[in-house]
């Protein structure tokens, strides 16, 4: 901190007190009453203040102390101080006086208002008139306005305007007053920050500087508004949105973003403010000396600020953490000030604000209703992970782990991120088993949060080679799967012989849709009290449309028979529910089923498609017979052993799925070898004389 004292005329009195320091604490201790504290019958209550006042040579005088002596005293100077012009003419610091006018042109104070922030300011720069205010006591806010107009030869009415919630000081966040019990005058009175003292006494300091311990510059990204593409929908609303607002000076813009930590709902927000290139400023939560803000009021106090300065120019805010905010918030949501004012914040704003938290529970649904856009930012499709992962650890994985990786909802950015810092680092040392690695770093975060760990297979399945023309269906799943990445809405019935690919496909189409697959087996629906299976089904259905996930039901046939042939009541129920909640679904839903003909006939009515899983055709069993193969790592393949899949008539893509497992075990090591499997599987149906169930057209 630089300061500058500034040099006056030789009085008697002590040097170390600049004369307007000392004519206030004079007036302090004689006006306002505070000799009474001061001065005791045998001590003074701050030896280092009765010093600094010129009162050493009673110090360590024999008791009791002479109270009209060192009254008249401490009269004597304050007269010798009041008689001469240079006391209050003189500025207290060059540096504080030019940042004030300053301050007062960018924020416009009144005279009055930069009067109070000068005095304040030179209190936390002066602990001796500290001290001596301290003298006075616990003070109320109308004891408050009266000794600052005394001080400052200023009525209590201008102090008290300028004072109040609708005053710059307060408005701007500045400086502001503790109403309700009595304090120490340091406590009923807060400035901004701690560095907001220090630039104000720093020579040629700039608003930045001055708030540059609440309020950072945004950090710049290496994101762009491509890397979130599976927001389109979102973006197509924010970007024009904000675009006019900036371009127009548009007041009271708000966006609120919410979701779990990690996925990204920070580097969206700095992605936009790159997007729009304008300035942009944070809400920090940790100062720059490294101290955590700990108060959420204070953090406000600190985005009203940058409001007020940085409104000249065309710029965003950051608000972070605006849980900070909300933290033990009381019956009407807010800490220590009022939601209405809040709610004014939000509507008078002049610099558009990006508010995000995690969530919105502490949050009063009447303050939500006030944001011009709120949207919930969850985990990235499986896609985008995987693009992520690639594009991080620089496709250094391999393709079986990069898509098992993937697979977890749980693998949200600033895991990548973060995974990719490590490994990156120290690529050279993890070459070898980089897959490993990287497995282990993403594997230890997600267990210490409570998710699942990653499994990852050392030769794939497959699901990691899966494409619908390795299906044998009556329809076009190619066709069908495109038309609802335009419709996103149906309701799908896929029936066939266990094996076929039905839920296979299911999970094909999330991955192309970049929606989450919802899955639903039979134990978790069915309850044996009356009444619960109902529930569950209608729960699943909810949990489907507020994530916008596919819903998938597997082996529908075991729970919803036709209800024409229904023994108990609960059976009825169920097909009931199931039909209710199949009307209102708007999203996509898939039921599967080895035994068409046992499902209820107007629940069949209900679906849009009903596609038939049958049994591979010999090309298409050849074709994917080459594909794993070459999945599995084997070289070459023997031409003639096409001959073979010509005699097979009841392969499914299942029995590909048990080869490949048996490969992963080391039992099959050739492709001849996978041959031979299959040849078993088939004759293990044919020989029980398997058949698909379905209904017949008549």
């Amino acid at each position: 901190m630089t300061t500058k004292k500034t040099t006056t005329p030789a009085l008697d009195y002590p040097q170390q007190l600049s004369p307007i320091v000392h004519a206030w604490i004079l007036t302090t201790i004689l006006d306002l009453g505070g000799h009474r504290e001061f001065i005791h019958k045998d001590f003074f209550s701050d030896d280092q203040l009765a010093t600094a006042i010129g009162l050493d040579k009673w110090l360590n005088c024999k008791p009791p102390l002479n109270r009209a002596d060192i009254l008249k005293t401490l009269r004597d100077q304050q007269q010798k101080l009041l008689n001469d012009p240079a006391t209050f003419a003189t500025p207290y610091n060059l540096d504080l006086t030019h940042n004030l006018d300053n301050l007062k042109a960018l924020i416009h104070l009144s005279d009055v208002e930069c009067a109070l922030l000068e005095f304040t300011l030179i209190t936390y720069n002066e602990p001796l008139l500290n001290n001596a205010l301290d003298q006075l006591g616990a003070i109320s806010s109308d004891q408050l306005n009266r000794i600052l107009a005394f001080l400052l030869q200023k009525t209590p009415q201008e102090i008290q305007a300028a004072l109040s919630s609708n005053g710059a000081l307060a408005r701007t966040g500045l400086m502001r007053v503790h109403h309700g019990p009595s304090l120490f005058f340091r406590g009923k009175i807060d400035l901004l920050s701690r560095n907001f003292i220090e630039a104000m006494f720093s020579h040629e300091t700039t608003p930045y500087n001055i708030l540059k311990d609440v309020v950072s510059k945004s950090k710049p990204t290496d994101l762009s508004l491509d890397n979130f593409g599976y927001l389109k929908t979102e973006l197509n609303i924010l970007v024009p949105y904000l675009q006019h607002a900036l371009d127009h000076n548009q007041k009271g813009v708000n966006i609120l973003i919410y979701g779990e930590p990690g996925t990204g709902k920070t580097e969206l927000a700095r992605t936009l403010v790159e997007h729009f290139q304008v300035a942009a400023y944070e809400v920090v939560s940790e100062s720059i000396h490294g101290e955590g803000v700990e108060k959420g009021e204070q953090r406000l106090y600190a985005y009203l600020a940058a409001q007020n300065f940085f409104c000249n120019q065309k710029s965003l805010i950051i608000f972070d953490e605006i849980e900070d905010v909300f933290f033990d918030a009381g019956a009407d949501g807010l800490p220590n000030f009022s939601k209405a004012w809040f709610n004014h914040i939000l509507e008078t704003n002049q610099i558009p604000t990006i508010w995000i938290c995690n969530d919105t529970y502490d949050i009063d649904p009447a303050i939500i209703r006030r944001f011009d856009f709120t949207f919930h930012l969850a985990s990235p499709p499986k896609s985008e992970r995987k693009a992520m992962l690639e594009s991080a650890l620089k496709g250094k994985l391999s393709p079986n782990t990069l898509n098992t990786l993937a697979l977890s909802k749980a693998l949200v950015p600033a895991i990548i991120d973060r995974t990719a810092k490590v490994l990156n680092t120290i690529y050279d040392d993890v070459a070898e088993n980089f897959d490993e690695a990287a497995t282990t770093i993403i594997n230890g975060t997600l267990k210490a949060q409570g998710n699942p760990e990653i499994r990852v297979a050392k030769i794939g399945g497959l699901s990691d080679i899966y494409n619908p023309a390795f299906t044998n269906t009556d329809s076009n799943l190619a066709l069908l799967a495109e038309r609802l990445k335009v419709f996103n809405e149906a309701r799908i019935c896929l029936y066939g012989a266990s094996g076929t690919g039905k839920s296979a496909f299911a999970h094909y189409l999330a991955d192309y849709l970049n929606k989450p697959l919802l899955i639903k087996k039979v134990s978790d629906l069915m309850d044996k009290y009356v009444g619960e299976t109902e529930k569950q089904i209608a729960e699943a259905f909810y949990e489907a449309t507020t994530t916008g996930a596919i819903l998938l039901m597997d082996e529908v046939d075991s729970f919803l028979r036709d209800r024409r042939s229904a023994q108990q009541n609960y059976e009825i129920t169920m097909v009931n529910e199931m039909l209710t909640q199949m009307e209102e679904f708007s999203g996509i839903f898939i039921a599967t089923t080895n035994l068409m003909d046992h499902l209820d006939q107007a629940m069949l009515r209900r679906f849009d498609f009903k596609v038939k899983f049958d049994y591979l055709k010999a090309d298409q069993a050849w074709l994917l017979f080459n594909e794993q193969c070459r999945y599995l790592g084997f070289q070459s393949v023997d031409m003639n052993l096409e001959a073979e899949f010509k005699k097979m008539t009841r392969l499914t893509p299942g029995d590909f799925a048990i080869s490949a497992r048996q490969a992963k075990l080391g039992v099959i090591t050739t492709p001849e070898e996978i041959v031979t499997q299959l040849v078993k599987e088939n004759t293990l149906k044919e020989s029980k004389g398997t058949t698909i169930g379905f209904v017949q057209n008549k």
